[in-house]
């Protein structure tokens, strides 16, 4: 699949491996409602790769003091 398909899904390990992080930080953000948006397919949970571009581009920060205002 290419970054443009339509329901170009990925896996946490896909997610942890493009974020640079354990696929345990993936989950826990999922379990905290804190991460990128998933859909569950039955036992199986896929992220949209455009989505977990967008919620990354999200997390920048300027600064420390800007982290602590939002």
């Amino acid at each position: 699949m290419t970054d443009n398909a339509v329901g170009d899904f990925i896996t946490d390990n896909d997610v942890a491996d493009m974020l640079n992080v354990t696929v345990y930080a993936v989950r826990h953000w999922r379990n905290a409602g804190t991460g990128p948006e998933y859909y569950r397919f039955g036992r199986f949970v896929r992220y949209p790769r455009a989505g977990v571009l967008e919620w990354a581009q999200q997390q920048c920060v300027s600064s420390t003091a800007q982290r602590k205002a939002g």
